[in-house]
């Protein structure tokens, strides 16, 4: 049993929210400085929310990275940051490189 089901075993209902990186996310983790910097190592991604679906949750809400940033409020970002953040707008496989999932249980 995973830890998610574990979780949820122990409500009647509920929510997960979770940021993920999908499986290119996962590749390019060494040029990220979060993971570079702590020395982990992610094993998998998801490309596809929806895969949680399979194993009983329900996706209410996805939000790739385009979706939620705010150019206006980037103020506070390095300029390497807000080049990464303006190429995932125009460049398809990075969109959905890092997402916001919201599942219901």
């Amino acid at each position: 049993m995973n830890y998610c089901d574990q979780l949820a075993r122990k409500f009647a209902s509920g929510e997960l929210i979770a940021d993920m990186l999908s499986k290119l996310g996962v590749k390019l983790q060494k040029a990220t400085p979060i993971t570079r910097n702590t020395g982990s190592t992610l094993h998998w991604g998801i490309d596809d929310p929806t895969e949680l679906d399979q194993l009983g949750y329900h996706t209410t809400e996805c939000l790739a990275a385009s979706d939620w940033y705010d150019p206006q409020q980037s103020s506070g970002f390095s300029r390497s940051v807000r080049l990464q953040f303006a190429m995932t707008r125009y460049v398809p496989g990075l969109r959905r490189l890092a997402t916001i999932g919201r599942w219901s249980f």
